[in-house]
């Protein structure tokens, strides 16, 4: 039920908004100071749309979602409480084209709960639309919706939501320079979602909150340039937890480009999970490049491929990992860096570096040696010594320097996995110490 402004009147302002007897006849009611455009909240098996400026009940309805919807549909800009109380919505809310800012009163009780799609908003002019949520927990009931869906959204800001439940958590789609932060995204099928849609999807912003059991967790796909996850825990029984993926749309290959992970914490207790996963799965020859994954933390209960780097130019960069078992680092394409990986805590770890591709810079990783230098000595009457190099993997360069008159010539031979030879073509009369230096 609607009524109308002339018949609107002010009323002191003291909480007995849920008095029954004036409920039932939708008298104005009397409230606290207004602080929303509209306050929302249940009694009984309906939900009331209160109005916070003149406390009249305006609309009510045993459907969450009729009452919700009436509501954002009074206001071009304004603001929305809904008090605690779990709401079941018959229709997907919808905040298009609204500057409005909805804030629950818990993030944990103030429950919409839909089976499919619960929230959308896809905005015609983005620029004029200051849009947020906040404190909501958002109940995709059967993974059959998404839980938020956020189409050619632009600087708003979204915090402290549990999404659980949804086939996508958060499908954000032509969005550029939003905050999200506290999130807490559990038991969806895929936990975030960045893509291109029509414009890209840039410079999104992920600030702490957590992510549990997605699979993946997170999926950058296509035009995603510039998002960063800082301090999250992507944490989940399946496989891969974050996938940074090309997407190839009308015969177009399009490429994730300098998307960050920094600071957070990758888990999983899947078989032989792959934390990071550069794919090309999706049809594509490309993943994903100049991506920066650098300060996090990688732990899981049996062996995995903590990133598996494809196509060009990604960091893996000061990260730590954890635990007794076997963590791979897989390294394809062309000029990725991995330097400073360490093993935390327990120094049974097996790092292994798988090494394909040309132009990468892997250096001071715990357990994997990829430059060694020291002396060798061939002993008066031999020509040769075998050098130990200790690398993780055959060098692609040794250097040898004599120490002393080696002869005429001197060459380096034999280099191998574990080892390499140091020759001269006449057999010294006393011996001769030669510096060398190898790399991978």
């Amino acid at each position: 039920m609607s009524v109308p402004d002339e018949l609107r009147r002010y009323v002191p302002r003291t909480d007995l908004y849920d008095s029954a007897e004036l409920i039932s006849y939708h008298m104005p009611v009397e409230q606290p100071p207004a602080t929303a455009s509209y306050i929302i909240f249940k009694k009984g098996n309906k939900t009331y749309a209160k109005n916070g400026v003149y406390g009249h009940i305006e609309y009510e309805d045993t459907d969450a979602s009729t009452v919700i919807q009436s509501a954002i549909n009074a206001l071009s800009t304004g603001s929305i409480i809904i008090k605690k109380g779990i709401y079941e919505l018959a229709n997907e809310l919808n905040l298009s084209d609204k500057s409005i800012q909805i804030f629950g009163e818990h993030r944990e009780y103030t429950v919409l709960k839909r089976a499919g799609n619960v929230i959308k908003i896809e905005n015609s002019n983005p620029l004029s639309a200051e849009q947020g949520i906040y404190n909501i927990k958002i109940d995709g009931v059967d993974r059959s919706g998404t839980g938020l869906k956020l189409n050619n959204v632009i600087r708003c800001e979204f915090g402290r939501l549990n999404i659980v439940n949804c086939d996508i958590g958060i499908d954000i789609i032509s969005c550029r320079s939003n905050t999200f932060t506290s999130l807490w995204v559990e038991n969806c099928n895929i936990g975030i979602k960045l893509e291109q849609g029509t414009s890209g999807s840039n410079a999104n912003t992920f600030i702490g909150g957590e992510i549990h059991n997605g699979n993946p967790g997170v999926l950058i796909y296509g035009t995603a340039n510039n998002n960063k996850f800082i301090g999250m825990v992507i944490e989940g029984g399946y496989q891969t937890q974050v996938e940074i993926s090309s997407a190839v749309i009308d015969g177009a290959e399009y490429i994730p480009n300098a998307n960050a992970f920094i600071g957070c914490w990758f888990e999983s207790t899947h078989t032989s999970p792959v934390m990071i996963d550069f794919t090309t799965d999706t049809g594509g020859s490309r993943s994903g490049r100049a991506t920066i994954i650098a300060y996090n933390h990688f732990t899981a209960s049996n062996d995995y491929v903590a990133v598996d780097l494809h196509d060009s130019q990604n960091m893996f960069i000061e990260n730590h990992i954890y635990g007794t078992v076997t963590v791979t680092i897989n390294v394809d394409g062309a000029g990725h860096v991995v330097r400073g990986t360490r093993r935390a805590k327990l120094s049974a770890t097996n790092l292994v570096i798988n090494i394909s591709g040309s132009g990468h810079i892997i250096k001071d990783n715990d357990g994997f040696v990829t430059e060694n230098s020291g002396t060798a000595t061939i002993s008066a009457g031999n020509t040769s010594v075998t050098v130990s190099h200790g690398l993780a993997d055959t060098p692609s360069k040794v250097l040898v320097t004599p120490i002393g008159d080696p002869g005429d010539r001197y060459w380096v031979a034999n280099i191998g996995a574990s080892s390499f030879d140091i020759v001269v073509a006449t057999a010294p009369t006393a011996d001769i110490d030669f510096y060398w230096q190898a790399e991978v």
